[in-house]
């Protein structure tokens, strides 16, 4: 990751004097994690971590809790008391884990009404990458090969039914091809397992690539979606751009557990709203190759409704994986 914590601990003193007419907090807020450290979420969370607990007078401590590609910690999150100490950072794949459980014939383990989202934080493509001196130069290559070596060719992902695992579920359905599917507890140790060449490829958002990228370390060759170029690699070309009729983008949001005021929660969404208008605290982010894609209120809701009808009904498209 690009230098990001310094900025950010300047920043933060902009909203020590910050405060609204709700009590909260009492105590030290847990922002829980479901996937392991190193990955976008991890990244989203440690970013907003210092201006939050400046804002709020209260430190903010994240935990990790990773396991069913993010549902242990959602499970977490949303039996917790609805007081809004314990908030759950999480990606995309939170509106996509009780659709697959119920494929599956299983009881989910939770469901999305158990949390209320507070703000989508981010939202962009993934990065494809594989190691320098690796045979493919596009994504287009490797499904090539992957239609004549099929299971061949692997691809390690944050966790089953993770984001990562989700979307090269949908560009290999959509290509008509098998990848072999090895699964880690987190996209920080997804990227590991590529540079110890476990595997072939993987998918990282852009600013967990960046530092392996310009390093030298990986090579990108596509990005999962998005109509606009992506700010670190802007002639980085989409699946649909590469003949792969697929698109995905990962988001990040913050989240708690339904039953929880309205005033606290209005008191997160406003906090959040100050530190996202500073100027410091965006550019900080957009060194660090995060892409600032705040939504609340309304806005929020007709998102997330979207997303969720839009994502199960890929998932009964692409079917159990």
């Amino acid at each position: 990751m690009r230098p990001f914590r310094s900025a950010l601990i300047g920043a933060a003193v902009l909203f020590s004097g910050f405060a609204t007419a709700s009590d909260y907090p009492t105590q030290q807020i847990t922002m829980i994690v479901p996937l392991a450290p190193g990955g976008l979420a991890d990244i989203v969370a440690r970013a907003i971590q210092t201006p939050l607990q400046v804002a709020l007078g209260k430190p903010v401590i994240i935990e990790n809790r990773p396991g069913g590609g993010g549902a242990v910690g959602a499970v977490a999150v949303a039996r917790s008391k609805p007081d809004g100490h314990t908030l759950l950072l999480a990606l995309s794949p939170t509106i996509a884990l009780p659709e697959m459980d119920r494929l599956d014939g299983k009881k989910p383990s939770y469901e999305l009404s158990e949390l209320t989202p507070i703000a989508r934080l981010t939202a962009e493509p993934f990065v494809v990458l594989v190691r320098p001196d690796a045979p493919w130069k596009s994504f287009a290559d490797v499904v090539a090969d992957a239609r004549k070596r099929p299971n061949a060719i692997s691809f390690a992902s944050s966790g089953t039914r993770g984001s990562i695992h989700f979307a090269v579920a949908l560009a290999a359905h959509a290509a008509n091809v098998d990848f072999l599917h090895v699964p880690y507890r987190g996209g920080g140790p997804a990227v590991t397992a590529l540079l110890s060449k476990d595997v072939d490829f993987t998918l990282a958002a852009p600013s967990v690539a960046a530092q392996f990228v310009d390093g030298g370390q990986l090579r990108a060759i596509a990005r999962s979606g998005g109509d606009e170029p992506l700010k670190l690699y802007p002639k980085l070309t989409s699946f649909k751009e590469q003949g792969v009729d697929a698109s995905y983008t990962l988001w990040s949001a913050l989240y708690a557990p339904a039953a929880t005021p309205a005033d606290v929660q209005e008191k997160l969404k406003t906090t959040l709203r100050a530190i996202y208008a500073d100027p410091a605290f965006q550019k900080a982010a957009d060194d660090a190759g995060l892409d600032l894609k705040m939504l609340q209120g309304s806005d929020l809701k007709a998102f997330h409704e979207s997303e969720e009808v839009a994502t199960n009904k890929l998932i009964h498209i692409i079917g159990k994986i």
